[in-house]
């Protein structure tokens, strides 16, 4: 692999890490400290009995200021417009680990995206779908590309071989568009 090849795999690996969270990622995220939350007795609405009706908060308020407390603690960031890819592992595994189920809590560790292989294989899955209307069929054609330039199966690649069949099938999707292939 030449070095401008390695440079681009090391800044799309780093580009994945630090993009934000997309909102399905927000939304799960969300979901998932709303049910701890409510499992936990609903800290922040349930213990405002000393303080009268003007002054309490909404269920809704309470949650979110829980959520923001708890994300701050996790990753140190109040607001998940803030947080990055890289980041929304640790943040599951942490309302996991406070509901008390320390099996996904460490599923989400593992995900964490210091595992270069695994965030490319993910990249290569979105890929597939993105292209699927261009190349007919994505996982055959990275197969394919697989075989020929490693003489390997997709599951025998390295994070840096895989990132280069992601590379060579968005440009083989554009080469088709460009020339109205479909």
């Amino acid at each position: 692999m030449t070095m401008a090849v390695s440079k681009r795999v090391a800044a799309a690996a780093a580009g994945a890490a630090s993009m934000p969270l997309s909102n399905l990622q927000k939304r799960r995220v969300c979901e998932l400290a709303r049910q701890v939350w409510k499992r936990l007795g609903r800290p922040g609405f349930s213990d405002q009995g000393g303080f009268p009706p003007e002054i309490r908060l909404s269920e809704s308020a309470a949650c979110t200021i829980w959520r923001q407390d708890e994300q701050a603690k996790a990753i140190g960031a109040h607001h998940l417009t803030t947080a990055q890819n890289w980041q929304y592992p640790v943040l599951m595994a942490h309302f996991f680990r406070l509901a008390g189920d320390e099996k996904n809590a460490e599923w989400w560790i593992r995900q964490t995206c210091g595992d270069d292989r695994r965030q490319a294989a993910a990249k290569l899955r979105r890929t597939f779908n993105q292209v699927r209307s261009v190349i007919g069929n994505p996982e055959e054609y990275a197969a394919a590309i697989a075989r020929s330039k490693y003489k390997c199966t997709i599951d025998e690649l390295s994070s840096n071989q895989l990132w280069v069949i992601v590379f060579d099938m968005r440009r083989a999707a554009q080469r088709k568009q460009r020339k109205g292939v479909k």
